[in-house]
């Protein structure tokens, strides 16, 4: 088996068909062999049942399997313990592939047998006008990455030292998945600590001495659903993946006060204050969304001491 797909779901039996099409529209040279491992998270809406009837299909490879313990890292487990491909591609449910996805990746697999793990072309497909909000504060780090953009151009180049890829358009050899381990089960989503399995994960590749190579080729969209982009979504956004942040990374401490590093509580008062002194409009949101950072850093170191003791 050349490439096994992995997919964990859950709860989206509805949104699920705009995946389907886009998969059956995937082409591939003759003779590569390529199956789809879409797992059932423990859901309770029909999603097994909607997996089976696409599956009688066979309009592609699909092989529908289930996981009982709920949390997206244990679903994608069951799909890499039940893989059989040389290259694993790790993407979501609510992304579209393009129809050249599958061939750009095993093109980049074979031309660079030096790189353990690519990285796709991952661009947003809006539902529905993108909110002013959103496009007057995209440049603020956090934010940014609520739209899943990964574009560096139409060059195959290696990735930043240090940069990672998340799951939505990612691929990595097995060779590398055998030595990387499992998903972190405690992160993720459908745990208390939604964010941050994915780059977790993929940060192991660059521990054990691999790199990543962007395949502009393997071009997939994901759906961003306008009306989900909430001012007050980005704000929990933004605590979640810093908190999450901190629990994926575990980082030492040297100078504390009850766990949390001095800087960080410097940190919290200033920005609060600055947040609470400034005007309403754009740049008190601006304000209020790097302490929600901050917060969600103090929450993370919390519950890193607690874990410790």
């Amino acid at each position: 088996m050349d490439i096994s797909v992995i997919i964990s779901t859950c709860n989206r039996c509805g949104q699920l068909n705009r995946l389907f099409e886009a998969l059956a529209a995937v082409k591939v040279k003759t003779g590569l062999e390529w199956e789809v491992l879409m797992i059932d998270n423990a859901s309770s809406d029909d999603t097994t049942d909607v997996l089976y009837r696409e599956a009688e299909k066979k309009r592609f490879p699909l092989k529908p399997l289930y996981e009982a313990q709920p949390g997206k890292s244990n679903g994608v487990n069951k799909g890499i313990a039940e893989a059989r491909g040389s290259l694993l591609i790790f993407t979501d449910d609510d992304v579209e592939p393009d129809s050249g996805w599958l061939s750009g990746y095993w093109k980049a697999a074979c031309q660079y047998p030096e790189f353990y793990g690519f990285a796709g072309r991952l661009l947003p497909r809006w539902d529905g006008p993108i909110p002013k909000w959103f496009r007057l504060h995209k440049d603020i780090g956090v934010l940014a990455s609520l739209e899943h953009r990964r574009d560096l151009g139409k060059k195959a180049v290696p990735l930043l030292k240090g940069a990672v890829p998340g799951g939505a358009n990612a691929a990595l050899r097995m060779s590398a998945v055998k030595r990387m381990g499992e998903f972190r089960t405690d992160l993720g989503p459908g745990t208390e600590n939604p964010c941050a399995e994915d780059t977790e994960y993929m940060c192991r590749l660059l521990v054990t001495g691999g790199h990543f190579l962007y395949v502009p080729e393997a071009l997939a969209f994901h759906r961003n659903d306008s009306k989900r982009f909430t001012r007050q979504y980005a704000l929990l956004w933004a605590e979640h993946a810093a908190r999450c942040e901190v629990l994926s990374k575990r980082p030492k401490m040297k100078r504390s006060i009850l766990g949390i590093p001095r800087y960080l509580m410097r940190q919290a008062v200033e920005r609060y204050a600055l947040w609470q002194l400034c005007a309403v409009g754009e740049k008190r949101f601006r304000k209020q969304i790097r302490f929600r950072q901050t917060w969600g850093e103090i929450k993370g170191y919390r519950r890193l001491k607690k874990e410790r003791k």
